[in-house]
Parts: structure tokens; C-alpha cells; sequence
């Protein structure tokens, strides 16, 4: 049943923007949820192994809550920190705008996120881990090298999305 309320939006069944081998992204916006003045969400979903390669948002914060699924997370500080952990059913990670940022799926079934920015338009950059050495992307983001190691890279792009709506 669909609802009739400008302040309701069925998300599971609004057909992704982008889809690739890895996974696909939904975008909500004021585009086609009128009542979202100001925000955007996503529907991130991974299939097992998926990745979402690094990238980052530099005119918003992002808010993700795990629906299903577990995934592993590293957020790398503009400072040259790196936090990794491990993201699982009903947790919330914040990631602050500007930092990139990385999730891969790393469960037994399809991960599903939902994504929340405080801006209608989120900017979104990302990075291949298929096209840099280890050192270009450390210094890209300003880290150590060694710390690139732990992140899974793929011969094809498992999951890239184009810049945001």
C-alpha cells in the first residue's frame, strides 16, 4: 500500500540511481520527497564482499545506521588519524563532512545502510583503490602507506558511485 502522506516515503521499493556490481545507492532528496528541505538520504546496499571505495562528502556530515548486515568502516581524519571498526545491525556511525571515509561488507549476506547528510545536495568524491598505488592514495589522504594494506582491492571497481543527485 502506498501512503498518501507528503510526510511518508517508501524507500525499499524506489528504484536505485545507481547500480553496479558491488552494490546500489539510492538517493532521497526534495527532488522526489518534497518534505526534505535541507537533508538527503541514501540506501546503501552491499552484496557480500561489496565495497564502497573511499570518497568523501566536503559540503556535509554523514549519519549511517546499519539495517542489515556487517561491515567494516575507516574513517581517515584530516588530522592523519584512521579509526576502523567494524559496523554491525543496528549501529550508528557519524562521520564528520569532509572526511573520507570507507565501508566494505564483510557478513555472511547483503548489507543495507541508511544514510542521512544535513545537506539537500551532499557533494560525494570518490577514490579508486584499483587505479593508485598504496603511496599516491597515502598521500592523498594524508596518511601511512602500511595503513592502506588492510583495505580490499579488486582488478574491476567493485563499487563506485558518481557524484551526488
Amino acid at each position: 500500500m502506498t501512503s498518501s502522506s507528503i510526510h511518508s516515503f517508501n524507500l525499499d521499493t524506489t528504484e536505485p540511481q545507481a547500480v553496479c556490481k558491488g552494490g546500489n545507492r539510492t538517493i532521497v532528496s526534495s527532488d522526489n520527497f518534497p518534505v526534505l528541505k535541507g537533508m538527503a538520504l541514501y540506501l546503501l546496499r552491499l552484496e557480500k564482499g561489496g565495497i564502497r571505495e573511499p570518497h568523501w562528502h566536503p559540503n556535509a556530515a554523514e549519519l549511517s545506521y546499519c539495517v542489515r548486515g556487517k561491515s567494516i568502516m575507516t574513517i581517515f581524519g584530516p588530522d592523519a588519524s584512521v579509526d576502523t571498526f567494524t559496523v554491525d545491525r543496528g549501529e550508528i556511525v557519524f562521520v564528520p563532512r569532509g572526511y573520507i571515509h570507507h565501508i566494505e561488507n564483510i557478513g555472511l549476506e547483503k548489507a543495507k545502510f541508511v544514510l542521512a547528510f544535513n545537506h539537500e545536495k551532499p557533494e560525494d568524491l570518490g577514490i579508486s583503490l584499483s587505479a593508485y598505488s598504496n603511496e599516491v592514495l597515502a598521500a592523498i589522504i594524508g596518511t601511512d602507506p602500511k595503513i592502506l594494506d588492510s583495505l580490499t582491492r579488486h582488478d574491476e571497481d567493485v563499487f563506485i558511485v558518481s557524484g551526488g543527485a
